[in-house]
């Protein structure tokens, strides 16, 4: 298991014989477009990754966030199953779920 803390976000990696685990803590600065100043806020995500085999590839990730400019506050799961046909070809599935007002809540609570 390795950890570093690196300007403003904390990532802890573990990599076993089944699956990966990575967890990141991020603090955040948005600046705002029509004000002056910035807001702050937090993020977080934890993911598991697991080989299935030579070809196939499965993923899962938990991940919210307190403030951020291109998505809505929330608490977020996505998994992703990809397929690797070649070297240079590979193709995935995603599936996201957003639990916006649960997630800002639980969230603002965490950080």
């Amino acid at each position: 298991m390795k950890h570093s803390i690196k300007a403003g976000k904390y990532v802890v990696s573990a990599h076993g014989s089944q699956a990966d685990v990575d967890f990141n803590a991020t603090y955040l600065i948005t600046g705002r477009q029509s004000e002056k100043g910035f807001v702050t806020g937090g993020a977080f995500a934890l993911g598991v990754s697991s080989d299935l085999n030579k070809q196939f590839n499965l993923q899962g990730e938990l991940y919210g966030e307190s403030k951020d400019a291109s998505e809505p506050q929330g608490f977020f799961a996505a998994s992703i199953l990809m397929c690797q046909l070649n070297p240079k070809t590979s193709f995935d599935v995603k599936l996201k779920i957003t639990c916006i007002s649960l997630g800002a809540f639980l969230v603002r609570r965490l950080m």
